[in-house]
This record gives C-alpha cells, sequence and structure tokens, in this order.
C-alpha cells in the first residue's frame, strides 16, 4: 500500500481507501466480547446453591467480588460500540459525503436527458467538456458522448493541470486558468463543446464555470434548459484531422474514413495498447496518435 501511495500512478492516494473497507471489521474482530456473552457455563436452575468454592468471597464492605463486573462489561460494550461509529464517521469523508449526497439530482439519469437529445441532435466531431459535478455523475450517465475529461482525478491533474492551479490541502500544478489558457486547452484535446450544469460542482470544476458563464468571445451560448447551457466553441479542431473524416466514436473506439493512403492526424492520447484494422500503423504525435492508412477505405482505432 505504501509502494502504492508513493509511486506515481492513477492509484495514487486511493490506496489508503483500504483503510475505509478494513479498520471497521479489524477493529470489531479484534475488540473482545464481554464474558457474558461468551460464557458457556451451565446455568443452574433458581434458587440451586452452587458449591462453596464457586462463591465469591466477600469484600470489607460486604459486597461479593465481582458485584461490579456487569456495569464494566456494559461500559466496555458501549464503548465499543461509540469507538466503532466514531471510526464509521471518521471515514476519508466518505460517510458524510455520501449522506450528503443523497439529493443529488445529478445521479438521476434523467438529469443529462436532454443535453444527450441535444448532443445527439447536432452530432459530433470532437469532444464535450463538462465541468465535475460534485459527484462526476457526468462520466457515467452521457453514455457514449466522448467527454474531454473523466472522474480519475490523478490523471485529469497530469492532464489538465490548468484545472488544480490550487489544491485543498496539498501544492497545486501552478499553472493558471486563464481565458487564453482555456482557449488553447478546449483546442487541444479537440472540445466542440461546453456543457455547463446548474448544479452543485466539484471545487475542481467551479473556477471553470465561473470562466465560462462570465463570458468566452471564443464560445457561443447555442442551446439551454432549465438545467444546462451549451457553448459551442469557434472553430473547433476535430478528433479525427484531414484528411480524415470522422465516421462514428464511442467510449472504446473512434471510426473514420480515408480517401487515400498516408497520415490521419487522431485527438486519441497514444498508448503502447493501441490497436487499429486494416494493416495501418500507429505512431505518437506528441500526446496524441497518427494513424498511417495503407489506402482508402474506413479504419477503427481503439485500445
Amino acid at each position: 500500500m505504501l509502494a502504492a501511495a508513493l509511486l506515481h500512478t492513477p492509484v495514487g492516494l486511493n490506496a489508503t481507501r483500504l483503510v475505509v473497507m478494513f479498520a471497521l471489521p479489524v477493529l470489531a474482530a479484534a475488540a473482545a466480547l464481554p464474558r457474558r456473552l461468551t460464557d458457556r457455563r451451565p446455568v443452574r436452575p433458581a434458587g440451586e446453591p452452587g458449591p462453596a468454592a464457586a462463591r465469591p468471597p466477600l469484600t470489607s464492605t460486604g459486597r461479593a467480588n465481582g458485584e461490579n463486573r456487569p456495569r464494566r462489561r456494559t461500559a466496555g460494550a458501549v464503548a465499543l460500540a461509540a469507538l466503532l461509529a466514531a471510526v464509521c464517521w471518521w471515514q476519508p469523508p466518505v460517510v458524510s459525503a455520501d449522506l450528503a449526497s443523497a439529493d443529488d439530482p445529478t445521479a438521476d439519469p434523467a438529469y443529462f436527458a436532454p443535453l444527450r437529445a441535444e448532443l445527439d441532435r447536432r452530432g459530433l466531431t470532437g469532444r464535450v467538456e463538462v465541468p465535475p459535478t460534485r459527484n462526476y455523475w457526468e462520466a457515467a450517465h452521457l453514455g457514449e458522448v466522448p467527454l474531454a475529461r473523466g472522474w480519475l482525478r490523478q490523471v485529469d491533474i497530469a492532464r489538465n493541470p490548468l484545472f488544480f492551479t490550487t489544491v485543498p490541502g496539498a501544492s497545486g500544478t501552478g499553472v493558471p486558468l486563464t481565458a487564453d489558457t482555456y482557449r488553447a486547452w478546449l483546442a487541444e484535446n479537440a472540445v466542440q463543446y461546453v456543457a455547463v450544469p446548474d448544479v452543485e460542482l466539484s471545487w475542481v470544476g467551479r473556477p471553470e464555470a465561473e470562466l465560462v458563464r462570465a463570458g468566452l468571445p471564443y464560445l457561443a451560448e447555442v442551446w439551454s434548459d432549465p438545467h444546462w447551457r451549451l457553448y459551442a466553441v469557434a472553430d473547433p479542431t476535430p478528433l479525427v484531422g484531414a484528411p480524415g473524416e470522422l465516421v462514428r466514436q464511442d467510449a472504446a473506439t473512434v471510426t473514420f474514413r480515408a480517401p487515400g493512403p498516408g497520415p490521419v492526424p487522431v485527438r486519441v492520447r497514444h498508448d503502447r495498447w493501441l490497436t487499429v484494422t486494416g494493416g495501418a500503423a500507429l505512431a505518437p504525435d506528441g500526446e496524441w496518435t497518427t494513424v498511417t492508412v495503407p489506402r482508402a477505405g474506413t479504419y477503427t482505432l481503439g485500445g
């Protein structure tokens, strides 16, 4: 667990969440139950005296030794229950956050349905950016919409540092979020639309939403409903560059058409696990991917 926390991987400090899984059962297992709950000695009928040796001796006050044990046992059981309850509530704020999110409207897929319908009507040649909501439900409920960012914060920080200029309780990236840096980021990530919801956002998304709502010359509001405002990016970078033409895309693949042999730039981050059909070849182009196709045809890039 220490290695997972220290090494630079998407797991990161999520390794500490093992505490959330195991702290309570370990504490409960290590605690000793009151003896009266585990004592297997036979119970004598009422009024039947026990052997003299079994009778507890009297103290100087006339009380039998052990007369206060039930009270101590009860106090121990109460203390154990209080400790388990405190640990349950203390867990890195999982319990309290879940309770606070009980009425989160973004947990309902219907909240995203109007936006999905509008994006389907318009057709997408690029990605959609949604400033992260409090619980990142957009990553689950926007279906096959190609989002510019996901829910894994460790990857988000590495790829999109301008949204983490400052980080609560830690050192930020120092990369400023301004109108100019945001414009460059939209172009770099082939963002075609920015959709801003009316719900509470994660601290990661609040500065971005404020910047968009304040008005930017390269964003034009093209649609809205009671919960969403959709902005079109001026002159967006296409997901599949010329001479290729996007045919379709989903969460796992990008399919495009090429008019002839040659390189086709695709705004998918290059990775050794990427594959492509039709005998085409893959090569990195900075962070992104170039697909060199052998002939005219339709090709699918996936991983």
